[in-house]
C-alpha cells in the first residue's frame, strides 16, 4: 500500500490506491466484490438481510472526489480481494485518519449512526466512519461549456443522420445528457436551443421539433429527478420507452400539419408501406414515428446513462443532494459493464 500513514493521505488517495489494488487482484467486478463480501458475512453470522451491500457503495469505494469513505466496508473490500486480516485493518485506520484530517480542515460535523449503511436496507442511513458534507455545486463556467458540448453533440447526430440515411434522430443525445446531469429546464433549454441553430442549416423546417425536443429534456429530467425513474436497469429502460412515445405524441401533429406527414426521413419508407397496406394515415406516420423513436430513445438514453457519472464529475456536481440522480444513474456505465461481464462468465 505504500507509505499509507503519511501526513497528507485523503479519501482520494486511498481510492486510488484502492483501484490499483483491484487490477492486481484481476480486475475483480465490482459485482463479484459484493458476492465476496456478502459470503464473509454470512460465514460470521450476520443477519442474511445484512449480508450483502449495495453494489452501488461498493463502487463508492473506488471513486475520487470523495466527502465520506466507509472505513469498515473498506476493509471488507480489501479483505475480497485476497489481502490478509492485518492489511484490511490497516486500510481500516488510514480511513480513520483520512476522515479525522478531513474533519479538522472543513470542520464538517459527523453524524453517529448504524452501520447498516452497507446493506441493501430501505432507508438505511451514513454509518458512523463516515463524512457527511453538502452536496457539490456545478461550476458554472464547466456547465456552460457542457451545454455548448451537447449543443454541438446534437447537431452532429442530426448531421450524420441525414448523411448517412440512418433510421435514427441522434439530435436528442446532448439534450438527454444535460437533462439527466444537471436539470431539465437545461435540458430544454438546449433542445431548443437545437432546432433553432439548426435552422441555419437545414432551414426554418428544422425549427418546429425543437417541441419534440423540449419534450424529450422534460421526460428525461423528471424520471432521473423526480419519478425515481434511474433506480435500475428496467425502471430507466422504461424511461426511454415512455420518452420515446411522448416525443412522438408531440411530433406527429407537427408531421402531418406542417409536412403532410413526412420530411424525408428513414421513417416515410415505413409510413408509405403502411398506407399501402390500407393503414390511415394519422396511424401510418404514428406508428412509423413511433417505431424509429424507440430506437432512437433508447440509444441515446443508454448512452446518456453510461457518461452521467462523468458528465457530473467534470462540472463538479459531486454530490447527489436532495432530487439529484439515483445511485444507479449515476454509475450506470459501470453497472452496465459489470451486468454484461456477469452474464458473458455465467454462459
Amino acid at each position: 500500500m505504500g507509505d499509507q500513514g503519511a501526513e497528507g493521505d485523503s479519501f482520494d488517495r486511498i481510492a486510488v490506491d484502492l483501484q490499483q489494488l483491484r487490477m492486481e487482484a484481476g480486475a475483480v467486478s465490482y459485482a463479484e466484490i459484493v458476492r465476496r463480501i456478502a459470503r464473509r458475512r454470512a460465514a460470521e453470522g450476520q443477519a442474511p438481510e445484512a449480508c450483502r451491500p449495495a453494489r452501488t457503495t461498493v463502487y463508492d469505494a473506488f471513486g475520487t472526489g470523495r466527502t465520506r469513505l466507509n472505513a469498515e466496508l473498506v476493509g471488507e473490500i480489501v479483505a475480497a480481494l485476497g489481502e490478509s486480516p492485518a492489511s484490511a485493518d490497516q486500510w481500516v485506520r488510514r480511513c480513520l485518519d483520512a476522515r479525522r484530517r478531513t474533519e479538522r480542515s472543513t470542520s464538517v460535523p459527523t453524524e453517529v449512526v448504524s452501520t447498516a449503511t452497507d446493506a441493501e436496507i430501505p432507508g438505511a442511513e451514513p454509518s458512523h466512519d463516515e463524512v457527511q458534507a453538502p452536496a457539490g455545486r456545478p461550476s458554472g463556467t464547466k456547465v456552460v461549456a457542457l451545454l455548448a458540448v451537447c449543443l454541438g453533440v446534437n447537431l452532429l447526430g442530426q448531421l450524420l443522420v441525414r448523411g448517412l440515411g440512418l433510421p435514427l434522430y441522434l439530435d436528442m443525445l446532448g439534450t438527454a445528457v444535460v437533462a439527466m446531469a444537471l436539470s431539465p429546464r437545461l435540458g430544454v433549454t438546449i433542445g431548443l436551443a437545437t432546432n433553432l441553430a439548426g435552422a441555419a442549416f437545414w432551414g426554418p423546417a428544422y425549427i418546429p421539433f425543437g417541441l419534440v425536443n423540449a419534450v424529450g429534456a422534460l421526460v428525461w429530467g423528471w424520471g432521473i429527478h423526480r419519478w425515481g425513474m434511474g433506480r435500475s436497469l428496467p425502471r430507466f429502460f422504461l424511461l426511454n420507452i415512455v420518452a420515446a412515445v411522448a416525443c412522438s405524441v408531440v411530433a406527429v401533429p407537427i408531421l402531418i400539419t406542417l409536412f403532410g406527414g413526412g420530411t424525408g426521413h428513414a421513417s416515410d419508407s415505413l409510413t408509405r408501406n403502411l398506407e399501402s397496406l390500407g393503414v390511415p394515415v394519422v396511424l401510418a406516420v404514428l406508428e412509423a414515428n413511433l417505431f424509429h423513436s424507440v430506437a432512437d430513445k433508447l440509444v441515446c438514453g443508454f448512452v446518456a446513462l453510461a457518461v452521467l457519472g462523468s458528465v457530473r464529475r467534470a462540472v463538479g456536481a459531486t454530490g447527489e443532494g436532495k432530487g439529484g440522480p439515483d445511485a444507479f444513474a449515476l454509475r450506470g456505465g459501470e453497472l452496465m459493464g459489470d451486468a454484461f461481464a456477469n452474464r458473458a462468465t455465467s454462459t
